[in-house]
């Protein structure tokens, strides 16, 4: 039962939260109007702290501390902020300080993914599948940056975002089949 696996309570509240504020604003999100760009990036922002709390939750439960979540969120954050001093690559404009603060919470995020993964090779597959699709989830955050913010886009940058976001939300609802 879920009373007896407190890490599916921590999932659960996180999908709720996800369905109920997350995935509706990402319609605005995606289709670039830009007076919904910075409400849904604090949904999306607010959404990746859920998911942080819980992986912190669980970190108690099933996986000692490690130092992926914080070397992750250093890399990924200050890859945007070095970035930034580089108009020509990637044009922030004026979102330029929201969009460092939420690359670094994505990196931790993922970061997080990538302890649970690193702790659990040869374990448990469910919680295997939950760090590859954190970690997914952190990468597709990454590309989506390029979508929006590369002043060369690709073609390639869109289908490549939804395909890394399904593909990590599977892997995180398949979770509770394996553990």
């Amino acid at each position: 039962t879920l009373q007896d696996k407190p890490s599916q309570n921590y999932v659960l509240y996180g999908f709720g939260y996800h369905f109920l504020f997350h995935a509706p604003t990402q319609q605005p999100f995606a289709h670039e109007k830009k007076q919904f760009f910075i409400p849904g990036m604090l949904f999306f922002l607010c959404s990746h702290f859920v998911l942080i709390g819980i992986f912190l939750g669980m970190r108690n439960e099933i996986f000692g501390a490690g130092i992926h979540f914080i070397l992750a969120s250093v890399i990924v954050g200050t890859l945007t902020l070095i970035s930034s001093f580089f108009p020509k690559w990637m044009d922030y404009g004026h979102k330029k300080v929201p969009v460092i603060i939420y690359a670094y919470t994505v990196g931790m995020c993922g970061g997080c993914g990538l302890d649970l993964l690193l702790e659990n090779i040869g374990g448990n597959i469910g919680y295997i599948m939950l760090g590859f699709g954190a970690f997914i989830f952190m990468i597709s955050d990454c590309i989506l940056c390029l979508k929006y913010f590369k002043v060369n886009k690709k073609k390639w940058h869109p289908p490549l975002v939804t395909t890394t976001y399904y593909i990590a939300l599977y892997l995180i609802s398949m979770f509770y089949l394996y553990i």
